[in-house]
């Protein structure tokens, strides 16, 4: 018997065992023959070398007893050693102690285990992909009558099965749990997105609150080619921030849009009048930009006419929009009459949501020189 370094005893065995590493790794199961056994490990021989602690499962076929086949073993073992040995390498393992090593011990209680060597099935030739067989059992002594050898046989159809039914388990088990994570990260993503928005929206939300009160006027001017003016505006109470929430299938709020919506105005409209030259392009260019305005035909001395007045209320709609990819994850603003007639579209990245920006456009909602334009990218 081989000098022993564990504390059970070791017999030497030939009994064909499969190893089945973890779906992750998409390793191909390889299967094999050991060379020693004990109530609480094995060696057998493998094609490469095997890092030691490196846990897998062991599929143990134990031969027929009584002419009776054995169910397979399902042993959870960790690698202890990896040496060279003949053209592969010998793996020493320790079994993880559960139910599955109890069958073992039960199987093992079954046999004569007096002598060094445990009954065993038929060599096999090695296979590709298969280690090469391992040793024969050392011969009975000579004053011990040959036992008659067990007939050659393939892996039992119950031992085939099992191993493709833990196959299709592991690999049912994997694709349920990818599931799972990629679920679980979009979930993180959408909470990220909403803490942020909502940040967002407190800071907003708490700033028109004010302006509704305190009315400041507006210190910019709306300036458009063939309109008039629209300037000494001030804030309209009945401004607002709103929060959106996306569809959720889990139960849980999580928002994905902001917008704010408020006016600019000033009682007294503002007016001017056109020749019959410039009278088509005002109209367009108020049609464009969404003022409503009414006008007033302008008589010459003949009575013919000779013009038209465009009487224009001084009242400005403005709203933003704060929204993000739920591919890149990059935020956006898109505006409408924030500042100019018109809209304007922005592009950022998430930290660039802050107190910073904020304040920025704070200045901006107010006709205040800003900065917004050098801490987020215009794209429209």
């Amino acid at each position: 018997m081989e000098k022993n370094r564990r504390k059970d005893k070791r017999y030497r065995t030939n009994w064909k065992v499969a190893m089945v590493f973890g779906a992750s790794e998409k390793r191909p199961i390889f299967h094999t023959l050991t060379h020693d056994l004990s109530v609480n490990g094995t060696a057998i021989q493998y094609s490469t070398d095997e890092k030691v602690n490196t846990v897998l499962t062991l599929l143990l076929i134990p031969p027929a007893i009584d002419g009776i086949d054995q169910k397979v073993i399902k042993l959870k073992a960790v690698v202890m050693s990896s040496r060279a040995f003949r053209n592969g390498f010998r793996l020493g393992f320790s079994f993880v102690h559960d139910a599955e090593l109890e069958k073992l011990w039960g199987t093992l209680k079954r046999l004569d285990l007096s002598g060094d060597t445990l009954p065993s099935v038929p060599q096999v030739a090695a296979t590709p992909g298969n280690a090469p067989a391992a040793p024969q059992p050392a011969a009975a002594p000579a004053s011990t009558a040959p036992a008659a050898p067990a007939p050659a046989h393939p892996l039992s159809q119950t031992s085939v099965l099992e191993l493709i039914k833990q196959r299709n388990l592991d690999k049912k088990k994997a694709d349920e749990q990818a599931v799972v994570d990629k679920e679980e990260e979009q979930r993180q993503f959408y909470l990220r997105i909403s803490d942020l928005l909502m940040t967002a929206h407190k800071y907003l939300h708490d700033l028109v609150t004010n302006l509704n009160e305190l009315k400041p006027p507006y210190a910019g001017t709306y300036t458009q080619m063939n309109v008039p003016d629209i300037k000494e505006l001030s804030w309209q109470e009945g401004a607002r921030a709103d929060c959106r929430a996306r569809p959720s299938v889990t139960g849980v709020k999580v928002f994905n849009e902001i917008g704010v919506l408020y006016t600019l105005g000033n009682p007294a409209p503002v007016s001017v009048t056109r020749d019959m030259l410039a009278t088509a392009k005002t109209e367009q260019a108020l049609e464009e930009i969404g003022l409503a305005y009414r006008e007033e035909r302008v008589k010459n001395a003949q009575g013919g006419n000779s013009g038209t007045t465009f009487i224009v209320p001084r009242e400005i709609r403005v709203r933003l929009t704060f929204t993000c990819d739920d591919t890149t994850g990059k935020l956006f603003l898109e505006t409408r009459n924030l500042e100019r007639f018109g809209a304007m579209r922005y592009e950022f990245e998430q930290d660039g949501l802050n107190q910073a920006l904020l304040d920025q456009i704070a200045l901006m909602m107010l006709g205040e020189r800003n900065t917004v334009s050098r801490l987020i990218k215009r794209v429209l």
